[in-house]
Order: structure tokens, then C-alpha cells, then sequence
């Protein structure tokens, strides 16, 4: 079983976290991080 990590985001880690990728089977059921960021 995966363990969740949490972390504040800041301006230091905010790119690698945008370039944090979905699995193909995970596409059509999550949005990808740069745009639930935009929306949050």
C-alpha cells in the first residue's frame, strides 16, 4: 500500500509539483495537479 505525503506548497517546490504526472488508467478521473491548482 502507497503512503500520502503532504507538503505546504511554496514557491521553491511549485514547479516540480506541476510536473507531477497522472497514470494513463487515472487520466479520465483526475485533473492534473497544475490545474487543480489553478482552481483552488
Amino acid at each position: 500500500m502507497e503512503q500520502i505525503h503532504l507538503e505546504k506548497i511554496t514557491w521553491d517546490n511549485y514547479y516540480k509539483l506541476t510536473k507531477l504526472g497522472l497514470k494513463k488508467e487515472q487520466m479520465e478521473y483526475v485533473a492534473s495537479n497544475a490545474s487543480s491548482l489553478i482552481h483552488a
